[in-house]
């Protein structure tokens, strides 16, 4: 696991004490590997991947922008 697939722990903030919490950053991708039930727990296994060439939230409503005002100069023109 490299650096940018890790999650941030928050357990030390979690208002279930008894369960373990990870954060993921934007556009994290989890994929099931595996599913099998440990008694009276479910056990998921998964495979973390980052997408790093799509765009963040902040680029796509910028190029929004952008085409709306291209836009509105056409028309305005």
């Amino acid at each position: 696991m490299g650096m940018v697939s890790r999650g941030a722990d928050l357990e030390f903030v979690s208002q279930y004490p008894a369960e373990s919490e990870v954060l993921f950053g934007p556009l994290s991708g989890v994929e099931v590997q595996q599913t099998r039930v440990d008694g009276t727990v479910v056990v998921v296994e998964v495979a973390l991947s980052v997408n790093m060439v799509s765009l963040t939230i902040e680029q796509v409503v910028g190029k929004m922008q952008g085409s709306h005002q291209q836009l509105v100069h056409l028309l305005h023109d």
